[in-house]
């Protein structure tokens, strides 16, 4: 099983492009407080 996703959002203190291709059974999300997590796993 293969997820794609492209997203992009703007927001005021910068732009989120994401463009990924998932083909592991598990995918983490990690970064600095900030980076922007929370936002890509609303936009998923």
């Amino acid at each position: 099983m293969t997820l794609t996703l492209r997203l992009q959002r703007q927001l005021p203190e910068f732009r989120l492009d994401v463009d990924v291709i998932c083909q592991e059974p598990v995918t983490a999300i990690y970064g600095p407080s900030g980076a922007g997590k929370t936002t890509l796993l609303n936009l998923v």
